[in-house]
């Protein structure tokens, strides 16, 4: 019986022709299902770096370029298995329909989304993004905040943890910040 069924099929596909497509001479749209490359949009991207930390290949990547900051994605690395669409808090992420990136330059299946960058008060290390911050202080200008909370998110997390330990364990314990720390420590109190 199977014999019979694959003659038939021979002859059927004669008079029909081929059932595949002749894919890179023809284009084969995928179904409206298929999870293709992330797509970002640089308009709710706030380069918290979510995506980053849950990457499983490493394709995506935070890049310090001075005063800017950059969510940078490689494609070569990419698996399109939408963890970075599932972590993202802004939903800038997208799954989108493309995966072809045939192509002999690498650089070619790379994307960039660049924002203002952040960064601690006292030693210029890179925090986040401006819009990043802002984004967080809309979220939590409704909670009661503790003292000094606006200088300690200006702080990187080193800078921070000297200056809380110099805040609230001041009266037993010296932490005696840089000459050029307590004047921009100062700046920042002023512009409370």
């Amino acid at each position: 019986m199977t014999k019979w069924k694959a003659i038939s099929e021979g002859f059927r596909a004669l008079f029909k022709g081929p059932f595949t497509v002749r894919y890179p001479f023809e284009p084969s749209p995928p179904p409206e299902t298929f999870r293709g490359a992330p797509k970002r949009d640089s308009e709710k991207c706030t380069a918290c770096g979510a995506c980053v930390q849950n990457c499983p290949t490493g394709a995506i990547s935070i890049l310090d370029l001075g005063k800017d900051v950059a969510v940078d994605v490689w494609y070569g690395k990419c698996i399109f298995c939408g963890r970075c669409t599932e972590v993202c808090p802004e939903e800038a992420v997208k799954m989108s329909l493309e995966y072809s990136f045939s192509t002999y330059n690498k650089d070619e299946v790379r994307e960039q989304v660049s924002m203002t960058a952040y960064r601690c008060q006292l030693c210029g290390k890179l925090i986040t993004s401006n819009r990043h911050v802002d984004v967080v202080k809309e979220r939590i200008k409704v909670l009661p905040l503790p003292l000094n909370y606006t200088t300690a998110i200006s702080l990187c997390p080193e800078c921070r943890r000297k200056y809380q330990a110099s805040h609230i364990l001041g009266l037993r314990v010296h932490v005696r910040p840089p000459p050029i720390a307590i004047s921009a420590l100062a700046r920042i109190e002023e512009k409370r």
